[in-house]
């Protein structure tokens, strides 16, 4: 006769055996249908790049020197008219002071008639100190990405603005009694000047420039038609002392001037003649310029490019050589991470997203790959229903998963 605990024992093992089934499969069955890890798809775009250092070609002509103290009427990119000034001749250190104190006075002037000019509407002290600091903000961003031109503007207007605090809020002095008087002070300042102070002219039209490098006539725009490779490698022996020793400037003729690089060969094969090509110099605050590719010649694994352009001539006109990234291709796509690829029941390339809590297949065209992404192709506006999307969730890290499934 059995004990009564003989048949108890595996009936409270069955049942405990049966809980633990039904709980485990609970527990998983809500695992596997909970919200999946996601990451959105986002529009991105990357280049291919070849380094490069290369030469700036421009046709010039120089300026030569003069006895006395020379000292620019401009600043270095502004273009001159033939005839305009283009250096002032001071006999000695004297005529260079008299010369600045003249000059601090016509700009005391300027700004004070700027500052008659402007807009008679009351501004309390408040607005114009936020306007006196927007400008000054201005000036120093200007300063920063060397654009003079902007910034001797820019340099006018923030003076004349404290003028005009000064007048409106420090007892309204007379503007026009002010500038009068200066006025006066300037004429007496230029009868003394007169037998102190030449004027060198510009014999041309073209950019201003008040530094010769030597290499004006060693990198001209025809050299851009003819250089080698060999020339290439040999132009810093072709600096010539006597044109910097000889002559105090230089203008740049025409609207077009030239680079000159060199990149491996393999790099080049993707460039053609007449395309047009984006150079990143990242020594003068990342100034990308547009190019177009004259020629193309190789040699020994290397590839020298000749290309034009009718930009930014201002910002390189005192500069001779400068590294650049060139791109060589540029894509852009939605950014994919390679853990969300995967593949449907038709062995179609895609990734499934989580729409709503339902995961959705979207097929995907790879246009590129990098060691953590693909960059699929994404046309805004021939996108096709069903596509992927920029903002869309891809879903990521799960298992098991199939066109429909819902999380809970």
């Amino acid at each position: 006769m059995r004990r009564p605990g003989a048949i108890l024992m595996p009936v409270v093992t069955f049942i405990l055996i049966g809980f633990m089934s039904v709980y485990m499969a609970y527990h998983l069955s809500a695992f596997t249908r909970r919200p999946p890890r996601t990451v959105d798809a986002v529009v991105f775009t990357i280049e291919d790049t070849a380094q490069a250092n290369g030469y700036f070609t421009r046709d010039e002509v120089l300026i030569a020197r003069t006895d006395g103290i020379a000292r620019p009427s401009v600043m270095n990119g502004e273009r001159l008219s033939k005839g305009d000034a283009a250096f002032y001749i001071y006999k000695d250190a004297a005529a260079l002071e008299l010369g600045n104190k003249l000059g601090e006075l016509e700009a005391r002037i300027e700004n004070m008639e700027f500052a008659r000019g402007q807009s008679s509407a009351a501004l309390n002290a408040a607005q114009m100190d936020r306007l006196i600091y927007s400008r000054l903000t201005d000036m120093l961003n200007a300063r920063d990405s060397r654009r003079q031109s902007v910034l001797k503007s820019q340099t006018v207007q923030f003076e004349s603005m404290v003028f005009r605090r000064e007048y409106t809020y420090n007892g309204g002095a007379d503007l026009d009694a002010a500038i009068d008087a200066l006025r006066a002070e300037a004429e007496i300042l230029r009868g003394r000047q007169v037998s102190a102070v030449s004027v060198v002219k510009a014999e041309h039209s073209g950019a201003f420039c008040s530094e010769p490098d030597g290499f004006e006539f060693a990198l001209s725009m025809d050299t851009l038609k003819t250089m080698t490779l060999s020339e290439f490698d040999a132009v810093p022996s072709l600096k010539a002392p006597y044109i910097t020793e000889n002559n105090i400037g230089k203008q740049a003729l025409g609207f077009t001037w030239g680079h000159i690089i060199e990149i491996p060969e393999e790099s080049a094969k993707l460039l053609r003649v007449g395309q047009t090509l984006t150079l990143r110099f990242a020594d003068i605050h990342r100034t990308s310029v547009d190019f177009k590719v004259a020629r193309i010649i190789y040699e020994n694994g290397r590839a020298l490019v000749s290309l034009t352009t009718t930009e930014n001539v201002s910002a390189f006109i005192n500069v001779r050589r400068l590294p650049s990234d060139v791109i060589l291709r540029e894509y852009t796509g939605l950014r994919v991470p390679k853990e969300a690829i995967r593949l449907d029941e038709n062995r179609r390339t895609g990734v499934y997203c989580l729409m709503g809590s339902r995961a959705v297949f979207k097929p995907i065209s790879i246009i590129v790959e990098r060691e953590n992404y693909y960059l699929a192709a994404f046309d805004p506006v021939t996108a096709r229903t069903g596509a992927l999307l920029p903002g869309d969730s891809m879903i990521i890290g799960a298992k098991d998963i199939y066109d429909g499934k819902v999380y809970s």
